[in-house]
């Protein structure tokens, strides 16, 4: 298990690391349980943003369904449509 790079971490304080990690194995702690538990956070976190609505997809979805139907003339519409599609 990795405890940190040796320049963001000193010496004494990596040992201290590693005694409290000992002992909660000694005691029996599911660490592999501990790892799967923060990658399905993980996932879960980055499915949660490929599914997060974007502001330009709202913002066109606004366009599409509350301006593009209230126009009157059709060659802007047209127009508009090749602009942004």
């Amino acid at each position: 298990m990795p405890i940190g790079y040796y320049s963001s971490i000193s010496l004494a304080k990596a040992r201290d690391i590693a005694k409290e990690l000992s002992a909660r194995v000694a005691l029996s702690h599911d660490v592999a349980g501990e790892k799967q538990e923060r990658k399905a956070e993980a996932l879960k976190k980055i499915e949660e943003e490929k599914h997060a609505l974007r502001v330009s997809e709202l913002a066109a979805e606004y366009f599409e369904r509350q301006i593009l139907t209230r126009w009157k003339y059709l060659d802007i519409l047209c127009w508009t449509r090749r602009i942004f599609d």
